[in-house]
């Protein structure tokens, strides 16, 4: 982990048993969240590590969902009120957006896309991206979604659990293009080539 002589039974001393402890890639930040007793949140500290030395726990925020996650070795996030699945995203202490159900990173891209407003009777939510501040909507609707090596986007709209099949659509930076109906499943994306499952059919 790159933390040189800190061991891991330091660790939990400077963390003082909290619950979720989170270090990244090189060793240098590590994040953890003191849960309140009976809840679902509490306090989040950060230590800095610095070759052999790491810093007093600082407090890094409040009222924080008791699970965070490194995005890359400089990117943390976190979750506030949340309940029912959904809550306020946060990344580094700046506020993305609410009623954010799930989220994913493509470093590659320095691209967060992610699900708010999901409704889990339908499995759907609306799909958008952030980038360097930027919000972009993409689309309502959307049952599942990845990026391509490209930067394409791609997501199965209006997805029918009852059926098991939507439709396919790439958002390419400007507007969104119909792929394809009846579409089960979103295989890979490599090299320019798309495979999918179409209802009856492979493509």
């Amino acid at each position: 982990l790159g933390i040189n002589s800190l061991e891991l039974a330091d660790l939990i001393l400077l963390c003082e048993e909290k619950f979720d402890i989170e270090i990244n890639d090189s060793g240098k930040d590590i994040y953890y969240i003191s849960v309140k007793e009976d809840k679902n949140y509490g306090d989040l500290y950060h230590i800095e590590v610095k070759g052999e030395s790491a810093s007093n726990a600082t407090l890094y925020d409040e009222d924080v969902y008791e699970y965070g996650y490194f995005l890359s070795d400089d990117k943390f996030a976190y979750y506030k009120d949340y309940e029912n699945g959904s809550g306020e995203l946060f990344i580094n202490a700046d506020f993305i957006d609410y009623d954010v159900y799930t989220y994913s990173y493509y470093e590659d891209s320095d691209t967060l896309l992610y699900l708010a407003d999901y409704n889990k009777d339908k499995y759907y939510g609306i799909l958008k991206s952030y980038n360097d501040g930027e919000i972009v909507k993409i689309s309502d609707d959307v049952y599942s979604y990845t990026m391509s090596p490209e930067g394409d986007i791609l997501y199965l709209y209006d997805y029918s659990e009852d059926y098991y099949r939507g439709e396919l659509y790439m958002w390419k930076g400007q507007e969104n293009v119909k792929i394809d109906d009846d579409v089960s499943t979103l295989l890979s994306y490599r090299e320019n080539h798309l495979s999918f499952y179409r209802w009856n059919n492979y493509s």
